[in-house]
């Protein structure tokens, strides 16, 4: 029996050998592919995300930009997969104002001027016929009609971009939602590798003065 658990034991590891190192080693959130310099002393353990990517494939991240902070995005992938493209793109509602000419078609009662001598009361004007008589006429106004569209804009793209290797943006005033949507290069399809999207932040700086508690 004994002899039988060492035999498994060693097929085991000899099947073991025979599989790429690479297989052990995409654990993505423990690889640090990212440039040491670039982190700067920003927190990074809220919105980051790790994935394993091939050549050909798109993908598209959700995060928040909360107020009050500084924002840095680091875009980080081994060499293998190439240049990964990405793009920061912020969904903005604009309000639009659109102006309609309308046309209305009135319809009011004439009136008798003087009483009905039997009531008193002021009574319809009304034809030979006995039928009621109208002022009819159209009346043509203008009415606005307001409501929102949602257009994305592009806050930054890595194809274009010659500056940083990286987004930031300081003293965000309001809190919004961001896209990241990213891009690997083609190349082979069967290659797996690591895409790390880290999202930092920290609190911005602030020339205000508050008063403390008592």
């Amino acid at each position: 029996m004994k002899k039988n658990n060492i035999t498994q034991i060693i097929c085991f590891f000899f099947v073991l050998s025979f599989i790429p190192f690479s297989s052990f080693s995409q654990r993505c959130d423990k690889k640090d592919i990212c440039n040491d310099e670039d982190y700067g002393d920003y927190d990074f353990r809220s919105q980051t995300h790790f994935a394993k990517l091939s050549p050909g494939d798109t993908s598209t991240i959700n995060i928040v930009a909360y107020s009050g902070n500084d924002m840095r995005i680091l875009i980080c992938s081994d060499e293998e997969l190439g240049e990964v493209i990405y793009q920061i793109v912020e969904s903005i509602k604009e309000l639009k104002v659109e102006k309609v000419t309308k046309t209305e078609h009135l319809k009011d009662v004439i009136m008798n001027q003087e009483p009905d001598p039997e009531t008193g009361m002021l009574m319809p004007k009304m034809n030979d016929n006995g039928d009621t008589i109208f002022f009819e006429r159209d009346t043509t106004y203008i009415e606005e009609r307001k409501y929102f569209i949602t257009k994305d804009e592009i806050k930054f793209d890595s194809k274009s971009n010659k500056g940083k290797p990286y987004y930031e943006e300081k003293a965000i005033k309001k809190t919004k939602r961001l896209k990241i949507k990213i891009q690997v290069p083609a190349g082979d399809e069967e290659l797996i590798s690591c895409v790390n999207v880290l999202v930092g932040r920290k609190s911005a700086k602030s020339n205000k003065f508050y008063r403390g508690k008592e």
